[in-house]
């Protein structure tokens, strides 16, 4: 897997360097700390990353957007549950 990570801008072009390539090179290790991959599922990781889309309105300053947005949502909450509303 290294190998082919290492190798994959020369083979693919900058365009094959994004983060799920960058994941390759942690998979190995992922298995030897956790077992095997046919045993986890990361569906419950997936529908986070749906969240985070969800909160995000521009490609321009992505973190902060999201940042806001939970900051936000943490606040709300807390107005919310001091204000007992009917």
């Amino acid at each position: 897997l290294n190998m082919f990570a290492c190798s994959a801008e020369a083979l693919y072009g900058k365009v094959a360097m994004t983060f799920n390539m960058h994941l390759l090179l942690h998979l190995a290790s992922c298995v030897c700390n956790v077992g095997t991959l046919w045993a986890h599922s990361a569906f419950v990781f997936e529908g986070g990353s749906g969240t985070l889309v969800n909160l995000v309105s521009a490609a321009k300053g992505l973190p902060q957007q999201v940042v806001e947005r939970v900051v936000m949502a943490q606040e709300l909450e807390l107005l919310l549950a001091s204000h007992h509303l009917p």
